[in-house]
């Protein structure tokens, strides 16, 4: 009965598209922070945890509070321990880790290890790390095996960065695929223009680039190396959408499908000239009418599902309240729909 008013209202609005719900859907609420036990191999949004400040720390937070985001780009405050404000383990989630052995050793008759200069510079470069995300992976007073470089290491850690790590590192590659926040949102901590999150662009530029001219490495090689996650992650990023084949975008009932048979964690309805999601927290694109985004601790959903409404265990990210706009007869939309982050399953361009 519902789908039938449905449509005969569509017919009588014949500009418009009105999505029902049916009786296995919900109405969408916002979503909120992750809860429950997430099911293996799906990655944690990030949102921010807030706690007391532990004994003997002190916070400038109006709330008395220090609120942290957990995120592999989020920041705790500055001189507190990441780890002890944020969940590690949720961190691991947003990006592929796996141990991996160190590319170069330090070398303990290193005459930088007499330079107090330089000694200093390293310090406060380590103290920026264990206020990030980034120590989730890299220190391994966390995690018995850390992936790559470790800032436990004895003498001069960075050493245990190829060239190319330090680039990142010091912003001369692009890192985007790590996502990053407003430092006005993170604790005073920019993420936007070095591979590490910190107070101080300039300087930490300054640290990695002095390494990378001390290595011997010209901007020509630079130049040559892949940005972090190389050129696959580029492509899924820039990749242009195609027009939807049959069997894809919103049909006339408000019926939303794709084609493969996988199950998704995020779907996107957006202007047709949006740009494709990036990563958390950078995942929303402007012109996006609809966000469907599903619990980590909660099954996929599957294709045919409706505009507007939401299946158990999917919550509705944009907008945060309300309905999505009514989609135009005649006009073209964008559907992205990833099995999860940097997973898409289908991108592309459908006409309503």
């Amino acid at each position: 009965m519902i789908d039938r008013v449905c449509t005969i209202v569509l017919i009588l609005l014949s500009t418009l598209a009105i999505s029902c719900s049916d009786s296995e859907q919900v109405e969408c609420t916002s979503v909120g922070d992750p809860t429950g036990d997430p099911l293996p191999n799906v990655s944690i949004p990030p949102y921010l945890d807030c706690r007391d400040p532990l004994p003997g720390d002190t916070t400038d937070s109006p709330t008395g509070k220090v609120c942290t985001n957990v995120h592999i780009s989020g920041a705790t405050e500055e001189g507190k321990r990441f780890e002890q404000y944020a969940s590690c383990d949720v961190v691991r989630t947003q990006r592929p880790y796996w141990p991996a052995e160190p590319k170069g050793l330090p070398s303990p008759t290193d005459p930088r290890l007499q330079d107090q200069d330089f000694m200093t510079e390293l310090a406060w470069v380590t103290d920026q790390l264990r206020s990030t995300g980034c120590v989730c992976c890299h220190s391994s007073s966390i995690l018995a095996a850390p992936s790559q470089w470790d800032i436990e290491m004895e003498g001069i850690w960075t050493d245990a960065l190829d060239s190319r790590g330090a680039a990142i590192m010091g912003g001369q590659l692009a890192s985007q695929m790590l996502g990053h926040y407003p430092s006005q949102d993170n604790n005073g901590f920019d993420r936007d223009h070095t591979g590490m999150p910190t107070t101080d662009v300039a300087r930490m530029q300054a640290f990695f680039r002095a390494d990378l001219e001390r290595r011997g490495v010209t901007q020509e090689e630079i130049n040559n190396m892949e940005p972090l996650g190389g050129g696959f992650i580029d492509a899924i990023l820039n990749e242009e959408p195609t027009p939807c084949e049959e069997g894809q975008g919103v049909n006339q009932d408000g019926t939303l499908t794709w084609t493969d048979n996988k199950g998704a964690r995020y779907v996107y309805v957006m202007n047709e000239d949006s740009s494709n999601p990036r990563t958390p927290p950078n995942h929303v694109p402007e012109g996006t009418l609809w966000l469907l985004q599903v619990s980590p601790s909660d099954q996929p959903v599957a294709s045919g599902l409706r505009y507007g409404s939401c299946p158990p265990g999917a919550s509705q990210t944009i907008p945060s309240t309300g309905e999505p706009p009514a989609l135009v007869r005649g006009q073209s939309y964008h559907l992205y729909v990833l099995e999860d982050v940097l997973k898409p399953i289908t991108n592309c361009t459908f006409t309503y």
